[in-house]
């Protein structure tokens, strides 16, 4: 899970990778084993789990008949009807829904009395909540309101799984982007070239040696432009991003204050000083009066990679009706159980249309299931938006 704020992914100066702490600069991930992979265990007698551990693609689900023994929730989305077994993958994989169904009655149903429909949804619900608990972590914790937020789902089981966040989070809506299974890989093709560097400075922000910070910035800014270069790119395609980490006098932790320029003037000195106090005030809801310091100095070279232009569609009519393809079982517990389920077929869907939930929309690579009393509506990018009790789209 990341949170993007203002367009931005938000970093972070260290990272925990294996259990260790590396003060290396990354996107603030916050990482939880919750996918279609992740196998549901018991914790003693009664107790249910999902995650960390997963199946993987091999040997998979105990649905994919490979070998995998330990249901997972691919299996439990099989049982309650998500994932239709003759169409997986555009109909390349075929999956069981009786290896699903026999795994989980006999690793959980039969052992902790439930039926295995009810011990399916547990598995789905539980893997749902550790996604909202991760999402919280980097939202409520930390003083944002989910309310203000869109969640955009992507991965291959993401859009099974997304919409019934709404409730417990708030959000406004969900977006799950057109090619969401690849969204990954497309962003990592798409994504400017980026290096760091940084140089070690301790100073008190007032006693700073103006010319000493500045020959710091211009001598990491030459190794910048000077890879970047000998990567192809030139002229307009770099950009410099100075910045200083910054604390109270004291503190353990700083905070990485981006500044306009590589040259250190008195105006910049005081430029960084407001903008570390706002910083500060903005995540902890005060101020320290306390002086304040410097301790590294960091440049961030970008090469600025060609972006491609998604094709857009026109905007057609809300029917959907040309997309269905039929009905089947789905489980929702807004209505107690199963109830016939309209199923469409993405590829035949318009920008512009629209589906009232419940509904299941089939992709070669993906699945979007969307819970009672809530809507699904297709942008000219044909990028899935689904909306709580008809708020406006």
């Amino acid at each position: 899970v990341c949170l993007i704020q203002n367009g931005t992914g938000e970093s972070t100066l260290r990272t925990r990778v294996l259990g260790h702490t590396l003060a290396v600069p990354t996107l603030e991930v916050y990482s939880v084993g919750a996918g279609g992979g992740s196998i549901a265990w018991l914790d003693g007698e009664t107790r249910l789990k999902v995650g960390p551990r997963s199946s993987g693609s091999d040997p998979g689900p105990v649905c994919y008949g490979r070998g995998g023994v330990e249901p997972t929730v691919t299996d439990a989305d099989v049982v309650l009807g998500y994932l239709d077994p003759d169409n997986f993958l555009g109909g390349k994989i075929r999956l069981s829904h009786e290896k699903a169904y026999q795994a989980i009655k006999e690793r959980f149903a039969d052992k902790i009395g439930l039926s295995v429909v009810e011990a399916a949804n547990g598995i789905v619900q539980i893997v749902q909540q550790n996604m909202i608990n991760a999402m919280r972590v980097l939202t409520v914790e930390r003083g944002i309101d989910p309310r203000d937020s869109i969640l955009m789902a992507f991965g291959g089981a993401g859009g099974a799984h997304a919409a019934a966040m709404f409730q417990d989070l708030g959000i406004r809506k969900v977006v799950v982007p057109n090619n969401a299974s690849v969204l990954s890989s497309f962003g990592l093709v798409v994504s400017n070239l980026r290096h760091s560097y940084s140089a070690s400075y301790r100073s008190l922000i007032d006693d700073l040696d103006l010319e000493k910070a500045s020959s710091l910035f211009a001598d990491m800014e030459h190794r910048a432009r000077r890879t970047l270069e000998s990567e192809g790119m030139t002229g307009e395609r770099i950009q410099i991003e100075p910045s200083i980490d910054m604390s109270y006098i004291g503190q353990l932790h700083e905070l990485n204050v981006p500044v306009s320029s590589t040259a250190i003037t008195p105006a910049l000195v005081e430029e960084a000083k407001l903008s570390f106090t706002r910083k500060y005030e903005s995540m902890y809801g005060m101020t320290e009066h306390l002086p304040i310091q410097v301790v590294t100095f960091r440049v961030e070279g970008i090469g600025l990679v060609p972006q491609p232009i998604l094709k857009e569609h026109p905007i057609g009519t809300e029917d959907a009706s040309g997309a269905l393809k039929g009905h089947r079982p789905g489980f929702f517990d807004e209505a107690d159980g199963f109830v016939s389920t309209p199923v469409y077929d993405a590829a035949c869907i318009q920008a512009g249309n629209q589906v009232e939930g419940p509904a299941i929309v089939e992709y070669d690579t993906t699945t979007l299931v969307v819970r009672p009393r809530q809507r699904i509506a297709w942008d000219r990018w044909l990028n899935a938006i689904i909306t709580q009790d008809n708020k406006e789209v």
